[in-house]
Order: structure tokens, then sequence, then C-alpha cells
């Protein structure tokens, strides 16, 4: 029987797992571009490309899975009833952003954790990812997993993970959606007006990437979204969260 838990997440503070409910949102900007940083330093003096863990430092095995899209990094560990852990799609997401909790959760599931295309580990497209991109890859890890699934979706993941059941594409067991309309589930508007209408016009400029790779790929402006939108509490935000995802937000064609 399915268990749909709307904008309840499990909230990791420091390492204590808490089942409170958990103001959290998410940017909603998946694009692709060129990479532009030219190897800038990741703030603690050493340069992206020399920091880029994923979980296979927190006992997480790898795998890839191929796709109509491309190669997609999975990670995994723990016995029992699947559970996946699917990322958001803002501020260098990637599987990475499970790091803390997921370890826990392998105490009693098989956890996997998947990079999207055009996110972390997994292939890059030459053009931006879309909607049904999203969905057509939740169903091939349905398929991949090869039984019933519980699903933890963050954000705008969650639109595609419902779409990805409504058509039969994956079979869930229980369901927890993650603040799935963003800041909007608690009453206020995280972005605001002004800058939805500015991000609205340059998605049909030109010179978009140009200008997203200015905004979304630079250190403040994952550490600022982490800690203004990501967590309930700023200082709870792991500092080597940050460093990981501004990471991979640098990556070549990394999306937005």
């Amino acid at each position: 029987m399915l268990e749909a838990i709307v904008a309840v997440t499990l909230f990791v503070s420091h390492g204590a797992i808490d089942d409170r409910v958990h103001q959290s949102t998410q940017d909603p900007s998946p694009r692709s571009a060129p990479r532009s940083d030219g190897g800038q330093s990741a703030g603690n003096g050493k340069s992206v490309e020399e920091k880029q863990p994923d979980l296979t430092k927190y006992g997480f095995e790898r795998t890839t899975l191929e796709t109509p899209l491309g190669k997609m990094a999975i990670f995994e560990a723990g016995k029992g009833e699947p559970l996946l852990l699917l990322h958001g799609v803002g501020a260098g997401a990637s599987s990475f952003l499970w790091f803390e909790i997921g370890p826990k959760l392998a105490a009693k599931y098989r956890v996997i954790a998947p990079d999207f295309i055009g996110w972390g580990d997994s292939d890059r497209l030459e053009r931006d990812v879309l909607f049904d991109d999203y969905v057509q890859q939740i169903r091939a890890l349905g398929e991949w997993v090869g039984e019933p699934a519980a699903v933890v979706a963050q954000s705008l993941t969650s639109g595609f993970a419902l779409a990805a059941m409504s058509d039969g594409g994956i079979a869930v067991t229980k369901l927890v959606l993650q603040s799935p309309s963003g800041g909007l589930d608690f009453g206020s508007d995280p972005i605001g007006k002004q800058a939805t209408e500015f991000f609205t016009r340059i998605s049909n400029s030109s010179q978009r990437e140009q200008v997203y790779a200015s905004i979304f790929h630079q250190r403040p402006a994952v550490e600022d979204w982490f800690r203004q939108r990501g967590f309930l509490d700023p200082e709870a935000v792991p500092e080597e969260l940050i460093e990981v995802s501004f990471a991979n937000a640098r990556k070549p064609k990394a999306s937005y």
C-alpha cells in the first residue's frame, strides 16, 4: 500500500536523524551549460578538480546504469527493502546530499542514491535536461531495482517521481516528498517576484548560459542556497556539503 507523506523529510542536523517537518526549498533551474571557471578555488585552497568526493567515501559502492540519455552514476549501500533517495535539481545537486543520513538508513534499507543525468558524476547532455528526461530516468531506475521501492524525492524531483508513478513506470511502497513546491509549502516565496521575473526573461535569452554560470556556479550562491533555503537551521549546513556541491556546479556542462 502506498503511503504518501507530503512535505515531510528525514532531517539531518549534525548527524542526528529527526522526523520533524523541515522547511527546506529548492532552486528550480535545470539548465545545461559549459563550464567557465578555469580551476577556481573551492574556498579552502584546493581547486574544484581536487574537491569532488562522492558517497563511496561513506561506505557506498558505485555502479553505472546505462540509460537512453547516458550513463547514470548510482551509489548503493545496505540490505533490505529498496529505498531510492532522489536529489533535487539546484545548487550543484548530487547524491552527496545524502552523505549524513544515507549511511544511517543503510542499516535498515538497501539505499540507492543516483546522480541524475546532468548532475554529479553522471553523463551530461548537449541540451537542457527536461521534465520528461527526469521521468525517463526514474523509470529506468525502477526497472534496474527490479522490485517495489520506497522513495524519498526532494523538491522538483517530487513532480518527476509522481509522473513516473502515474503511468506505472516505477512501483512505490512508500513515498516521501520533501517540500514538493518549495517555499510555497510554508506560505512564502523564497525567490521573490522580481527575481522570478528576471530569471524568466533570462531563460528566453541567448545569453542565459553565461548569466546562469556567473550566478549559480559561484561558491557564495551555492552556500547561500543551503543556508537560506536548504536547511531549517543555517548553522547546521555541513561545510563538506557546500564544498562538494560547489565542485559539482563547476563541472563541465553542469546543469542548473
